[in-house]
């Protein structure tokens, strides 16, 4: 589809804790044709001109810097968790980082 419409390709597929690995979808839709961009490397072209990852790196270091004192107030082994999470998460989807298996 992403050929018919020429519309780029945004997988996670290939990610790894070495970098972005070109393999089965990837690989297949690139010999297509298709442009094929990990969610980071995609973030970083479309945005170019804002230098995303500085603006990541920032985010991240505000977030590390104030949610001790926020999860401090709420008390809560369930969001601490969840926030845990969802910073993995954000890491993984704006910096490409994966956390070795």
């Amino acid at each position: 589809m992403a050929l018919a419409f020429g519309c780029p390709l945004i997988t996670n597929e290939g990610n790894t804790p070495q970098g972005v690995v070109d393999e089965k979808l990837r690989k297949k839709a690139k010999d297509a044709g298709v442009q094929v961009f990990a969610p980071q490397e995609y973030l970083a072209q479309r945005y170019s001109h804002l230098n995303p990852p500085a603006i990541f790196r920032r985010f991240f270091e505000r977030f590390d810097a104030e949610s001790p004192a926020y999860l401090a107030g709420v008390n809560s082994t369930v969001v601490t968790n969840n926030l845990t999470e969802a910073r993995l998460f954000l890491r993984f989807l704006l910096l490409g980082e994966t956390v070795p298996r």
